[in-house]
């Protein structure tokens, strides 16, 4: 299981540095967790204000392209935790 962060989050950044290891990048409107590096400790889901994190099989069907999002993103164009905010 991993976490997906969907289009809720407005970057107030709450989930930011509670993470033992970096896997959330700036995707521009909102942060995305790389699936590859989350390690689902769920600290960055109960640190989140507005419910936009969840694990990705309890993702709302409207939600579902989320996921998709974070397994195409290219986190190659930066390094983890460098967050644009």
């Amino acid at each position: 299981m991993t976490f997906v962060i969907t289009d809720e989050c407005i970057k107030a950044r709450m989930c930011v540095g509670v993470w033992p290891v970096y896997c959330i990048y700036d995707a521009g409107h909102h942060f995305i967790i790389n699936p590859d590096e989350c390690i689902d400790c769920t600290l960055c889901n109960a640190a989140c204000p507005v419910d936009a994190i969840h694990p990705n099989f309890q993702l709302p069907e409207e939600m579902k392209h989320s996921k998709t999002k974070a397994a195409e993103f290219d986190y190659s164009r930066m390094e983890p935790g460098k967050l644009n905010v």
